[in-house]
């Protein structure tokens, strides 16, 4: 499938690649699952009625913004280039803040370009901020991140920890299991949405502000004056 791509060196549709193979119509089911497994891959894009060779188009690599309104911004390394648009139904399984590749499908004179994700690279967090909204079963609760521009819910087990609906936790995040739906594993519980020191939790996780700190930078910030000196100043 992939030779057939390079060789042409231009969009296909299903008819096109249904006559270049020489297969029936009734092989069309499995020629599109085919193509759908590609382009969960990355290694294809759709366009329209037509599938796109990925390596054909020009790639961007950088930081994924998530807006409040469901599209996303990828922020390129390369900051002579133009930050790109993802619109809600091209992001995948990318979340704010995580590191990706974006296929530029489309220049759009005077706007942004617009691409959509091919890869996640990395995380943007290893650790989710969430907040309790029921429990749905044996030790099993669903969660929802702190975070606004995440759209998503999580299914967390909570071993040996019980939670109750407001409970602020940090999760483990797994497997996605359904449409807008990750399942996750309780790794602290922070308090109620009330308690200030468990907000104070909760923001330092959103913006990856970190709170241990290796026993030599303690000793250093204990020797340090409770008042600035005149050389200081």
């Amino acid at each position: 499938m992939l030779r057939l791509f390079r060789s042409g060196g231009k969009p296909l549709s299903v008819g096109a690649m249904l006559r270049a193979l020489k297969l029936k119509r009734s092989n069309q089911g499995a020629l599109v699952q085919v193509l759908d497994a590609l382009v969960a891959q990355g290694k294809l894009v759709r366009s329209r009625d037509a599938f796109k060779l990925v390596e054909h188009l020009e790639t961007i690599t950088g930081r994924l913004q998530m807006q409040r309104s469901g599209v996303g911004f990828v922020l390129p390394d390369d900051t002579r280039k133009k930050d790109v648009f993802i619109s809600e139904k091209h992001l995948g399984d990318a979340w704010h803040g995580d590191r990706v590749s974006a296929a530029v499908v489309n220049e759009r004179r005077g706007k942004n370009p617009e691409g959509r994700i091919v890869r996640i690279l990395e995380r943007g967090r290893q650790s989710l901020s969430v907040v309790v909204m029921k429990k749905i079963g044996d030790e099993l609760y669903l969660c929802r991140p702190t975070e606004p521009r995440m759209y998503f819910a999580v299914r967390a087990t909570a071993a040996g920890k019980t939670l109750t609906v407001g409970t602020l936790a940090l999760v483990a995040p797994g497997d996605k299991v359904d449409h807008n739906l990750w399942e996750g594993k309780v790794t602290a519980v922070l308090g109620k949405e009330q308690d200030v020191a468990a907000q104070e939790a909760v923001t330092k996780s959103n913006h990856s502000v970190p709170s241990d700190f290796p026993e030599d930078v303690l000793a250093q910030a204990a020797d340090l004056p409770e008042a600035p000196r005149p050389d200081d100043l």
